[in-house]
């Protein structure tokens, strides 16, 4: 149950992340955040999400955490490239801070001690 709701999660996530950074600027909410810090956490929720998912599967590698923060990083590269095609200006500066929160949310997972994560295996079933 938890890797299903999990997995919906992220795919969500993702999807909402994705229309909300294409939306013309004017129809976006002026949060008084920088925009950075936005994209910041934006994508330290996705990293901790994403690693999340691979955390209740099995237990990872250092390898798959940078692949898993590889990922983030190309997805956020699309979405900030993308956004030229709806009037938007991609940025440099975005997408690194969006790279920095990936990392840092794939990091926080790491963390933890594996038995936050990973249900017992008769709850699963």
């Amino acid at each position: 149950m938890l890797k299903t709701v999990l997995l919906i999660l992220l795919l969500v996530y993702a999807t909402t992340l994705v229309v909300f950074t294409h939306l013309p600027v004017e129809d976006v909410p002026d949060t008084g955040a920088s925009d950075k810090l936005l994209h910041f956490g934006a994508y330290a929720v996705l990293g901790v999400l994403a690693a999340a998912n691979l955390r209740v599967r099995r237990t990872p590698t250092i390898a798959q955490g940078i692949l898993i923060w590889g990922g983030l990083a190309v997805f956020g590269a699309f979405d900030e490239m993308t956004q030229a095609l709806v009037e938007r200006s991609p940025e440099l500066l975005d997408w690194s801070a969006d790279i920095v929160g990936a990392a840092a949310g794939v990091l926080v997972v790491w963390l933890l001690p594996l038995s936050a994560l990973k249900p017992a295996e008769a709850a699963d079933r």
